[in-house]
């Protein structure tokens, strides 16, 4: 498996590749502030359908590059409409919180409860 901040400095630097194209490539596009959450569900939905070709033709290096772009783009959806609020009450063994990275957890899904405690 992948380290989970590597996958988050992949998004980040894919954001800011975002950010750097659209400048270049639509100069007189609306500013990204001005779209709404459709119009970035729509953008995220044209790359959803490109993960899904790439996968036809079993191309999983280019899907996963198509779901690099749909996660970069939620993040700036997010940016300018706010984050959803979630309750994460409703099952608090799931919503422990890491501790630290290791773990003795064993490989049946067990977990050792010593790498994780609970907020609440």
């Amino acid at each position: 498996m992948v380290d989970r901040k590597l996958i988050f400095d992949a998004i980040d630097n894919e954001r800011e590749y975002q950010d750097r194209r659209v400048k270049i490539a639509y100069p007189d596009r609306k500013p990204d502030s001005e779209q709404l959450v459709h119009e970035w569900a729509s953008h995220m939905s044209y790359y959803y359908y490109r993960v899904m070709e790439d996968l036809e033709l079993n191309d999983n290096a280019g899907a996963l590059e198509n779901i690099l772009k749909i996660a970069a783009l939620a993040v700036r959806t997010m940016e300018i409409h706010g984050i959803p609020t979630r309750n994460y009450d409703k099952y608090p063994e799931i919503t422990a919180i890491p501790v630290n990275d290791e773990c003795t957890c064993d490989k049946d899904n067990e977990c050792c409860h010593k790498c994780f405690k609970s907020d609440g």
